[in-house]
C-alpha cells in the first residue's frame, strides 16, 4: 500500500510506501511546529495527502533557512536533512527555486532521486 501526495493543478507529486509517507508527514509536522511555519501538507485521508503548493514552498524556504542555521556536525542536522530533502524535492516539483546554497541544492538533488 502507498500514499499519494497530490497538488491541485500539479497532480501526483510522490507515491511512497505507507510507512515512509506517514513518517515523512510526522517529521514535517514536527519541523513545522519547531519553526512556526505550516507544512502545506493535509491530513492523510484515504491514502492521499492534499498538498497546498504555496504553503509547501513557503515551508521549504523557511525549513532551508532553519537548516542553514543548524550546526552541520550536529545530530539534529543529520535528522533534519532527510526530511528536508523530500520537502525540497516536492517544492521543486511545484516550481520553487533553491536558495543560493550548495548544501541545500545537494539535499534537494538527493530528494529528487527519491521523489522522482
Amino acid at each position: 500500500m502507498s500514499i499519494y501526495f497530490i497538488a491541485r493543478d500539479a497532480g501526483d507529486l510522490w507515491n511512497p510506501a505507507s510507512v515512509a509517507g506517514r513518517l515523512f508527514c510526522e517529521q514535517a509536522e514536527s519541523v513545522a511546529r519547531t519553526i512556526g511555519v505550516a507544512t502545506g501538507l493535509g491530513a492523510i485521508v484515504s491514502d492521499e495527502v492534499a498538498v497546498d503548493k504555496e504553503k509547501l514552498i513557503l515551508f521549504a524556504e523557511a525549513f532551508a533557512k532553519f537548516l542553514l542555521r543548524t550546526d552541520p556536525t550536529s545530530g539534529g542536522r543529520v535528522l533534519l536533512e532527510g526530511c528536508f530533502s523530500i520537502v525540497g524535492a516536492l517544492a521543486y516539483k511545484l516550481g520553487a527555486t533553491t536558495l543560493d546554497d550548495a548544501a541545500i541544492a545537494g539535499l534537494i538533488a538527493n530528494g529528487r532521486r527519491a521523489v522522482g
